[in-house]
């Protein structure tokens, strides 16, 4: 959501969603925008990415790239709703009611092509490519490699448990925005409830929603790492 622009800041926040989500300011792609060191990530990986689908060269980063898994996220439920203590869909909540810009946001860009020519040996002329990529070109780039939707889960999925220190994470956290989605609409204590972060049900929920998906964590570590090697000489998978 922070790299998502607002159309109408106020409009939005009537609606329930975050003008300044978990407290940064949202990117606008203007000379104005902050440095935001997500979006920075963002850039490099697809920067590096791009290079290695199109070089023969044996680079050891590509396996530890190919690493790279976005997981999918949207709002845990809050209580009484028809889904609670489950997740919503991520693309009910995609840019927290705002849309990506498809202009740069300067300053990230600008810092990231710096950083390709001094450190990671971009000519200027790549480096300049990078700089001039749209906030949403890079994220449609990020997300269309692959990705990890955690509300696809059987819907009788059980809750999982908790550790001591897991269990002390109640009441912090984001469940997601206080906004009415898929046709639901929140009454005012829902609304609140999303605003204070997890009970103990969501918790255990998103816990198990995590560990629904952990043979697709190892299947792209696996995946990666035989690139690695491979790219290496080496051959070979992952066994742990």
């Amino acid at each position: 959501a922070p790299l998502a622009a607002l159309r109408d800041p106020v409009a939005a926040a009537d609606a329930g969603w975050d003008v300044d989500p978990v407290g940064r300011r949202r990117l606008a792609g203007v000379e104005g925008d902050i440095e935001d060191n997500f979006f920075k990530e963002v850039l490099i990986s697809g920067a590096l990415l791009d290079r290695l689908a199109d070089s023969d060269d044996a680079r050891p980063q590509a396996g530890i790239l190919q690493m790279v898994l976005p997981l999918l996220i949207g709002r845990q439920q809050p209580p009484d709703h028809p889904d609670y203590p489950r997740m919503g869909s991520y693309f009910e909540v995609q840019g927290g009611g705002g849309v990506f810009p498809k202009t740069p946001s300067p300053a990230s860009n600008r810092d990231v092509a710096e950083f390709l020519v001094e450190r990671a040996g971009f000519s200027e002329e790549a480096a300049e490519e990078v700089e001039r990529r749209g906030v949403a070109e890079a994220m449609e780039k990020l997300t269309m490699l692959q990705g990890c939707q955690l509300w696809a889960h059987p819907p009788d999925l059980p809750e999982a448990d908790l550790s001591q220190e897991q269990a002390s994470l109640v009441g912090k956290g984001y469940v997601g925005p206080a906004v009415n989605l898929g046709g639901v609409a929140l009454s005012p204590a829902q609304k609140q409830a999303c605003r204070r972060g997890f009970d103990e049900r969501q918790l255990r929920m998103l816990k198990a929603e995590i560990q629904f998906r952990r043979r697709d964590f190892h299947e792209v570590i696996d995946r990666a790492v035989a690139a690695h090697r491979s790219r290496r000489g080496g051959g070979g998978g992952f066994a742990g």
